[in-house]
């Protein structure tokens, strides 16, 4: 397993923002989204950006180190929520995130829940369904990547079993007009009206079509969504930020 960096912050988007997480970043990723410049370079191209990166044991990614780091982090900050994001964390082998998922909810005194963040173009597994909320960002033409074949496929699949229980999160990144609507169409197309999740919609950071317009396109549609803004960008600013 490929470990960037994990470090504790607040959570900025979806349902937990406000939540003191524990982040734990993979690298690499199977999408490139050259429609926007990627918040995350440095995951998704590790050797160009950091001087090393973490490589844990293949199958053990519940070794003392990371598990007795996940412990340290509450004990210094109280931050009980883990979030696994990347890059990709399904790049990893699934035995290793389904074990690190299983162990992280074994510290029960101390982590109350475990969500990632995802594409959704890669399967989940029953374990990741089940005891991890995903947050699937599902890819608009905005993005430039892929709107069908197999990516496309995996998605719908990936949607169909994050159904059987309510704690998953659809999350649209809305570039422009059309970004909008083509969202409004998968939404009604796949039913997710009556799907069990929640639906967030946030605009591309720094675009020219803002949360306002995302607010006011989902006033006047009466979509059941909510606004996902990246409150960690107004905290600390891009520039604070780079790596």
């Amino acid at each position: 397993m490929r470990l960037v960096e994990h470090y504790v912050s607040m959570q900025g988007e979806c349902d937990r923002t406000g939540t003191p997480t524990q982040f734990i970043r993979f690298a690499g990723c199977n999408l490139k989204c050259t429609g926007w410049p990627c918040d995350t370079p440095f995951a998704i191209f590790p050797r160009q950006y950091l001087k090393k990166q973490y490589l844990l044991p293949v199958h053990n990614p519940g070794s003392a180190s990371l598990m007795g780091d996940i412990i340290d982090k509450y004990d210094e900050t109280g931050a009980g929520n883990i979030c696994l994001t990347g890059g990709e964390p399904l790049l990893q082998l699934n035995d290793d995130l389904d074990d690190l998922i299983t162990n992280a909810l074994h510290l029960q005194s101390r982590i109350k829940s475990i969500e990632m963040f995802s594409n959704g173009t890669l399967r989940y597994t029953h374990t990741m369904l089940e005891k991890c909320s995903i947050r699937m960002d599902w890819k608009l033409p905005g993005s430039h990547e892929d709107q069908s074949g197999p990516n496309w496929d995996v998605r719908i699949e990936n949607y169909c079993n994050m159904g059987e229980w309510n704690h998953h999160t659809i999350k649209f990144t809305i570039k422009d007009q059309f970004d909008f609507e083509t969202a409004m169409s998968i939404f009604d197309k796949y039913g997710l009206e009556t799907w069990p999740g929640t639906v967030y919609a946030g605009p591309v950071w720094d675009s020219e079509y803002t949360a306002a317009d995302i607010s006011a396109g989902i006033l006047a549609n009466k979509l059941p969504w909510r606004l996902n803004v990246q409150t960690h960008n107004y905290i600390w600013p891009a520039q604070e930020r780079e790596r």
